[in-house]
């Protein structure tokens, strides 16, 4: 292409055949986009940025021998260098800015996603640079369910810090459980990770939702094999939605409502109904009013479709 210097060097790069090298910058954004989804391998990402750079070439119609980009590709032992880089990069940063920083707060949560445990812990701090509170994820590596554990798994997330910060100076959590509230403060204090003015704070909206959840039950009801009323309706038409893959649920539910006016191609995840949690029961309850014909007409269908002892 004439008079676009850049343009013409990248095509010559990727038809001389010679093996990936990279700018820094590049490789930041790849490492970057493979810190973002953990779980695809280096080799998985290897395929796919080949797949992507052959697929734009196509679409451009530009002719290029598909075995001279494949050696332009990084292999998954140079992503896998690029992450150490990156992950040596970010962590060097964030002790920088953190040595400068007096008071440093906890945020952190228990979880358990698709099989695996972890514990996330954000630190958050007033930055004089950008003059307003800062956040960063420390990490979300794996803890025991108790608050001893916890404390233990922060005090081992804050040695990657190399004593940018020894102590924290308050933290939020959930209501209830292990790892939150005083619980969690009294093991920290026992090893020395907190200031004297150490502050606790819990999840507002949580209580606030247990606070709501008992006159909601009172006038209601609450949900249960063999109740009639509105709660376990909800309930009932989650299990439903649960009772099969999405992918399935999703071909089913537009088969059986083609004539509905809703967006049949956009069918959403019913959010689970439950009352101590904030709103669920009103996410679910709206999704499930919207489409009350839809399911009605669902409901009949898995009926006709199924025997009397399976129904």
């Amino acid at each position: 292409i004439e008079g676009n210097h850049s343009f013409n060097k990248l095509i010559a790069t990727v038809q001389s055949g010679k093996k990936y090298t990279g700018g820094e910058a590049g490789k930041r954004i790849l490492a970057g986009a493979l810190a973002m989804e953990p779980q695809m391998s280096m080799r998985g990402l290897e395929l796919i940025i080949g797949a992507s750079i052959a697929s734009l070439f196509a679409y451009a119609d530009i002719k290029i021998d598909s075995d001279k980009i494949a050696l332009n590709v990084p292999s998954a032992n140079t992503i896998k260098a690029m992450m150490v880089n990156l992950a040596a990069e970010v962590i060097l940063k964030l002790q920088e800015t953190l040595r400068g920083v007096s008071k440093v707060y906890l945020s952190c949560d228990k979880g358990h996603r698709k099989g695996i445990d972890n514990f996330i812990k954000i630190l958050s701090f007033w930055s004089k640079e950008k003059n307003e509170v800062s956040y960063i994820l420390l990490d979300l590596d794996g803890s025991g369910p108790s608050s001893k554990d916890c404390a233990e798994a922060i005090g081992h997330s804050l040695q990657k810090l190399e004593g940018a910060v020894l102590q924290l100076s308050g933290q939020t959590t959930d209501s209830g459980g292990g790892g939150t509230l005083e619980s969690l403060r009294k093991e920290m204090e026992n090893l020395n990770l907190t200031t004297p003015e150490y502050l606790v704070a819990n999840c507002t909206l949580h209580a606030q939702q247990i606070f709501m959840s008992e006159p909601t039950e009172k006038v209601f009801g609450t949900g249960g094999l063999g109740k009639r009323n509105v709660v376990q309706m909800i309930h009932s038409a989650y299990s439903l939605h649960k009772c099969y893959e999405f992918q399935e649920f999703k071909k089913l539910w537009n088969e059986t409502n083609k004539e509905q006016d809703e967006d049949n191609d956009d069918i959403k995840k019913m959010q689970e109904p439950v009352t101590t949690r904030w709103w669920y029961m009103g996410v679910a309850a709206a999704f499930f009013l919207k489409l009350w014909d839809a399911f009605l007409s669902f409901c009949v269908a898995v009926i006709n479709n199924e025997s009397t002892e399976k129904a």
